[in-house]
């Protein structure tokens, strides 16, 4: 009984709390839930280009290249990164923004009319800048979140506003199922550029009302270096993250290999693939949304960032044992749901949390660095080596997938603890 008192008692005061943030913050909470809708509403549009361009390349060309071209991320990102950096030194991270959703949604719209011309080469180009734009633009809102609010109030509304933002690939996912049969997959990818160029909207007002001293600025010039990597030598927390950037991508890009193989013989024809894609991951953000509002803020609230971190791997270690013990396409297709779930939600909202305090250099260029550059290097470092394999004439099987997952999530799981130690050292 004691037990169910203080259990109430701990619910009211987080309430009593978060109520008190909105009440003295009410500018920067205002601000970081019009970031989230600006978040929400790039995120239809990415469930259009995401379905889209998974179905058009492996018609074009074939699901066999999909490590080929995930392998070729790089030759985007960095040339991304290198403007992203120049525009933000010269112009602010307001105009920086806004920038970038024009050019990423101009981009779109150019290929598609090359795609018009029955040219292959667009349809690569598109898959992978799909991967980049859109950790651009995500991390970019991140970074305004993580400038408005303190360690102590982004655990108590990180996970709402993840679930304001998931509320996009739920609506763009359905969005997806019912209208790629009347319209046809290539068609989404010209509404993923209109709903992309009108997702600003939300942003511009965020920053225009904003009073935090570093999202006013109209340059923002390294202090340290461009990129901001000489923080990643110096503090062991960073550090740490980037590692479990790393080898969850690992993981993910496995999983994610494995669960399009299956539904390419599953669904052989494009339309149809790309609805039930569009399902898939609209299901995806409905469990993902479930744990932003109800799991994630319990979670932040009583147990330490680290320990949260540490139980992740663990969830997807338990999977893979599903996976072993029962090959099929719903143990693939349930092991991919259940990475994509936590990673947008959970996952997200916990690693959010260490880059808060560190300075401002660290949330615009180091997280930047970490969250677009690293977190997509990786999948292309494990596509390359899965495609030098194909390439060296060994078979692809389920078991060689397998064995690269255990590899992935102990590599995880051993920096997470690496992490808690330095946590507790720092």
């Amino acid at each position: 009984m004691n037990n169910v008192d203080n259990n109430n008692d701990m619910q009211i005061k987080n309430l009593r709390d978060l109520f008190k943030i909105s009440f003295y913050k009410q500018e920067q909470i205002r601000n970081c839930f019009l970031m989230a809708i600006t978040a929400s509403i790039t995120l239809v549009g990415y469930e259009f280009a995401r379905s889209s361009t998974n179905v058009l390349f492996k018609n074009v060309y074939s699901t066999q290249d999909l490590p080929f071209v995930l392998a070729l991320t790089p030759v985007v990102l960095l040339p991304l990164l290198y403007i992203y950096n120049l525009l933000l030194k010269k112009f602010g991270p307001h105009k920086t923004l806004f920038i970038s959703t024009i050019l990423s949604s101009l981009l779109f719209i150019i290929l598609y009319q090359l795609m018009q011309l029955k040219w292959r080469w667009p349809v690569a180009v598109l898959y992978v800048f799909r991967e980049g734009y859109i950790v651009l633009l995500i991390e970019q809102y991140w970074s305004f979140i993580n400038s408005s609010l303190q360690s102590s109030e982004a655990k108590k509304v990180n996970g709402i506003i993840m679930a304001v933002a998931g509320l996009g690939g739920v609506v763009g996912g359905f969005a997806v199922h019912q209208l790629s049969r009347p319209l046809g997959t290539a068609y989404l990818i010209l509404m993923c550029a209109f709903i992309t160029l009108f997702s600003f909207i939300p942003a511009h007002f965020a920053y225009k009302n904003t009073s935090v001293k570093v999202l006013k600025k109209e340059a923002l010039p390294p202090k340290k270096d461009s990129l901001g990597l000489s923080f990643l030598w110096q503090e062991k927390i960073l550090f740490g993250i980037m590692l479990i950037v790393i080898f969850s991508q690992f993981y993910s890009v496995v999983i994610y290999l494995n669960f399009e193989n299956e539904m390419q013989i599953a669904y052989p024809n494009p339309d149809q693939q790309t609805s039930f894609s569009g399902l898939f991951y609209a299901y995806v953000n409905i469990i993902a949304l479930i744990f932003q509002l109800i799991l994630a803020p319990i979670l932040l609230s009583k147990i330490r960032p680290t320990i949260i971190f540490l139980m992740i791997p663990l969830l997807h270690l338990a999977a893979l044992i599903f996976i072993f013990i029962h090959p099929s396409v719903a143990a693939a297709g349930t092991a991919f749901l259940i990475f994509k779930s936590t990673e947008y939600s959970i996952f997200r909202s916990t690693k959010e949390i260490f880059y808060i305090p560190f300075p401002d250099d660290v949330r615009f260029r180091t997280k930047e660095f970490i969250d677009i550059f690293c977190h997509r290097v990786s999948k292309s470092t494990i596509s390359i080596i899965i495609a030098g394999c194909k390439q060296a004439g060994i078979i692809i099987s389920q078991s060689f997938y397998l064995i690269i997952i255990f590899v992935s999530l102990i590599a995880w799981f051993a920096s997470c603890m690496a992490l808690n130690k330095n946590e507790k050292n720092h």
